[in-house]
């Protein structure tokens, strides 16, 4: 008989065996605790710490020969000075070197003790990533790139602070513009919406050192005299401490502007929190053939966006439908129909402009609302003969608010709320705008405080028009380099 050749059947799962369990072996040497690649990952920690530590030892000591030479050098001003000089951040006696944070002694000029690795920050390709290494004021362009190679570039009017700051509702400071207890920061030449174009730059508040908003005081950004809305959004970056006993707002502060993706953080799977281009959808529009009927609310806000914008109310004729909300805005109202079928109100704008325009017939003295937004739409009044004119619907949407802070005390209230529609005493009152996203991240949180973005009101007699959708609130922790929600509002 032949002799057979081959593997049996028991010796070839006995190999199989012996695979897995040099394969389970390679993987707990690769990837266990003490693994390689966790080896190599506190390696890389460790170099990048002795790297930023060698850098501000290199400044120490050129500070410890001008201290002998120059006599100029001052322990506070001129170290910090030279600091920054070098791309690096102070904030007290604490220096940011990297993502790496040392205790100096200003006296001896020499490192006292690493305080920490501020996760991520220095090199994530976000927003918020991007703007820390900003260290002075003006118009900055950021480029963010997705996951999907599409690079977005957004315009910053940068307010640069290299010190603690205190808004006590008393003391004027630069950019920021006070008036009764309220402080509004960007330019409102340059940074919001005209007749003409729309708004071109998001406001950044940058604190390098602890920030405290006072009792009885509010900050906000900047807005249109003429109506046009706020700029592309606030970002309050703070180094240190944001401890807030008044109120941070962006209110009736939404943009005009075209939506789009607003890329806040990227996590340590290189995913991003982001904000929708196109926010939640507006109340549709309704119609009576002769009595009132009350215009549909705008959508709630989920997932970062903002609320939808309330239909008008009608009576014996068609309303204007909500407008669909943006990154940058609460969507605005639509306006109030009443008296004529062929006297149509007009729907909200969608991108943050006008409120629709009410419509009115012309058979006997009637009269209706325009809804809330970047001006509010045109009312119209039928006194019997002709046309007359009437008080607009409401200015304002809400806005768009994203705060960053080491550590986030909020004792008191921050909002972004749409708004109310006027009162209307006769039927077909246009709808209210929707409210804007509330944006929050922070390493450590003492106190969350009263966080809302409401959307506005209709007020009317009958036939009032529909309230604006809640805007979304989204909390959370950046501690581990990814984002940890701790509260939302949906």
């Amino acid at each position: 008989m032949r002799n057979r050749k081959g593997i049996t059947l028991v010796a070839l799962v006995i190999t199989i065996i012996i695979l897995l369990i040099l394969a389970g072996i390679t993987i707990s040497i690769t990837m266990g605790q003490r693994g390689i690649l966790k080896r190599a990952e506190e390696a890389g920690k460790e170099y990048s710490e002795a790297q930023a530590r060698e850098k501000l030892e290199h400044v120490l000591l050129e500070l410890q020969a001008d201290k002998i030479v120059d006599i100029s050098y001052n322990e506070k001003e001129y170290v910090n000075k030279k600091i920054q000089e070098n791309g690096m951040m102070v904030t007290g006696d604490n220096v940011t070197v990297e993502g790496w944070q040392f205790q100096i002694d200003r006296n001896l000029l020499e490192i006292v003790f690493l305080k920490e690795d501020i996760p991520n920050m220095d090199y994530n390709k976000s927003l918020i990533g991007k703007i820390s290494t900003i260290q002075t004021s003006g118009y900055h362009e950021i480029k963010v790139t997705t996951n999907e190679g599409e690079e977005i570039v957004y315009t910053m009017d940068v307010i640069n602070y290299n010190d603690n700051l205190v808004l006590d509702g008393e003391i004027q400071i630069p950019r920021g513009i006070l008036d009764n207890k309220k402080y509004e920061f960007g330019n409102k030449e340059t940074d919001v919406a005209t007749q003409v174009e729309d708004a071109k730059n998001m406001v950044v508040l940058k604190v390098n050192g602890d920030f405290t908003i006072e009792e009885g005081v509010t900050l906000t950004a900047c807005k249109s005299e003429e109506g046009y809305g706020g700029p592309k959004g606030m970002l309050i970056y703070c180094t240190g401490t944001i401890t807030n006993k008044g109120t941070i707002s962006m209110t009736a502060r939404g943009a005009r502007a075209e939506g789009e993706n607003v890329y806040l953080w990227q996590n340590e799977d290189e995913s991003f929190e982001y904000i929708p281009a196109i926010g939640s959808v507006g109340g549709s529009g309704v119609f009576n053939d002769w009595y009132n009927t009350n215009g549909n609310p705008g959508n709630d806000g989920i997932d970062r966006k903002t609320g939808g914008g309330g239909a008008g109310g009608a009576r014996s004729a068609y309303s204007g439908a909500g407008g669909t909300g943006t990154s940058y805005s609460g969507g605005t109202g639509g306006g109030g129909g009443h008296g004529d079928q062929n006297a149509n109100a007009t729907a909200g704008s969608d991108v943050g402009g006008t409120g629709g325009n009410a419509g009115v017939g012309w058979k006997y003295p009637w009269s209706a609302t325009g809804g809330a937004g970047n001006p509010g739409g045109q009312s119209d009044r039928w006194d019997g003969s002709q046309h007359i004119e009437a008080d607009s619907g409401a200015n304002g949407t809400g806005g768009l608010l994203i705060v960053f802070a080491n550590d986030f005390n909020n004792q008191n209230k921050i909002e972004a709320n749409g708004i109310t529609n006027m009162i209307q005493d006769e039927c077909g009152s246009g709808g209210a705008s929707g409210g804007g996203s509330i944006n929050i991240f922070y390493h450590h949180l003492i106190s969350q405080g009263n966080i809302e973005a409401n959307g506005g009101e209709a007020i009317g007699i009958e036939a009032f028009g529909g309230n604006g959708g809640a805007g979304s609130i989204t909390v959370g922790s950046i501690e581990t380099g990814s984002f940890v929600c701790e509260y939302k509002n949906y």
